[in-house]
């Protein structure tokens, strides 16, 4: 990416993003998608936000609905 001062790739759009608004330089990540993908939503860690393992296709849960997500967060402050 351009602004971590990569001169082979171009990325004029993500590097206006980053000069405009807010970079998330660390991010916990685990080896499965499920408990990533929900921490990313809720801003929580896998521990607090209740999805420690991969949620299979037929699962009848998913991400208990006591945690604010990102997109209500998003849309409370304006944005359609």
């Amino acid at each position: 990416l351009g602004f971590m001062n990569n001169d082979l790739i171009s990325t004029p759009s993500i590097d206006k993003y980053r000069e405009e608004g807010q970079f998330f330089e660390w991010m916990y990540g685990q080896s499965t998608c499920s408990p990533t993908r929900a921490a990313l939503m809720t801003g929580r860690y896998p521990i607090h936000n209740g999805i420690n393992k991969i949620i299979d296709d037929d699962a009848t849960y998913g991400t208990p609905l006591n945690n604010t997500f990102i997109s209500k967060t998003f849309y409370d402050n304006g944005y359609d």
